[in-house]
């Protein structure tokens, strides 16, 4: 028995083909060709039976038109939302200044500190994960651990050490909920989260860089054996999308 897992980065998100700073952006044109053309791609590697994404814009866009192409359930994971890799240095050097970052606060439980430093995530663009079932009735909402409503709280001031325990915590998840089946399964996230996972599943050091790298709609693939062996099947993999189709 074994998983078939499948990183998926997300399409090309509209701030980057109009080239303006939209918060939450959705995919742009480009962005969901590209989604449609990676699970085309998927089918003929043998298809899907579960889907997971993050509780960004421009994931859950991409999921969805695996949803639409592979009907299978669909999970919602804030746990694989994107992580801030180009802070790291920074938020390291203030705490070794002895500065508390947003994420110490929400480690006290003081969300209203947090809330005030949460500025990169205006209500207005970011719906509550319970929201999401409006726009989305296809998902389903249950968490691997507990994450709160306002999802993008304990984003905030992420360190490179919170955002590995994060990988390892939802690939321990996804072994736990799918142990001892034959399944293949797509983590639909982020290119900066998604060389955390791929890096935590090839057992790497932690670093400040993207050690995997991958293209907009990008996927790479590893098979999790029942005995915690983990074979490397492909990293960023881009034979679906033609030439004007493939993006940074």
């Amino acid at each position: 028995m074994s998983i078939k897992l499948y990183i998926v980065r997300h399409g090309q998100p509209l701030s980057e083909e109009i080239e303006q700073n939209i918060p939450n952006p959705p995919l742009g044109i480009k962005g969901k060709k590209q989604a449609i053309l990676a699970a085309a791609q998927m089918e003929k590697l043998g298809g899907l039976d579960y889907i997971y994404s993050s509780t960004f814009n421009r994931a859950l866009e991409t999921a969805k038109a695996f949803y639409e192409w592979f009907n299978v359930p669909w999970h919602v994971w804030p746990a694989l939302c994107e992580t801030g890799r180009k802070e790291w240095p920074h938020l390291r050097e203030r705490r070794n200044h002895g500065e508390k970052l947003a994420s110490d606060y929400y480690k006290e439980g003081n969300v209203e500190e947090v809330l005030k430093r949460s500025q990169d995530y205006p209500r207005s663009n970011y719906p509550l994960v319970s929201e999401l079932a409006e726009q989305y009735p296809q998902i389903i909402l249950s968490q691997p651990f507990d994450w709160p409503d306002v999802w993008w709280l304990p984003l905030v001031d992420e360190t490179r050490e919170m955002a590995y325990e994060r990988a390892r915590r939802v690939i321990e998840a996804i072994m736990q909920l799918h142990r001892n089946t034959d399944c293949s399964i797509a983590l639909v996230c982020h290119g900066a989260f998604g060389s955390v996972l791929m890096t935590v599943l090839t057992e790497g050091s932690p670093c400040d860089y993207n050690r995997f790298s991958f293209a907009h709609a990008a996927f790479s693939s590893v098979k999790m054996h029942d005995d915690g062996d983990i074979q490397v099947i492909f990293t960023n993999y881009i034979a679906h999308l033609y030439p004007d189709y493939l993006t940074a």
